[in-house]
């Protein structure tokens, strides 16, 4: 999952990123972009924390078979973040 932050970070400076002089306030079309950026960001934590929280109640109820909680928490078992 670490590569899916670094492809929100790569998007969201390519969103700040312009050529000449650099201005604390944002454009409409930038801000625009952090603001999806950021929605975005939150979809992905959502759908990380929901897995996690899974993984947590299957593990204890014995529900991973081999797999343990830490290795379930990483394979996205319901393919909801990649």
């Amino acid at each position: 999952r670490p590569h899916v932050w670094l492809v929100f970070g790569m998007l969201l400076s390519l969103c700040l990123l312009r050529p000449g002089s650099v201005s604390a306030q944002l454009l409409g079309n930038e801000q625009k972009c952090v603001n999806t950026a950021n929605k975005n960001a939150q979809k992905i934590g959502d759908a990380q924390g929901k897995d996690i929280s899974s993984c947590i109640k299957d593990g204890a109820k014995g529900r991973l078979g081999t797999q343990t909680i830490e290795e379930c928490t990483i394979s996205d078992p319901k393919g909801k973040v990649d």
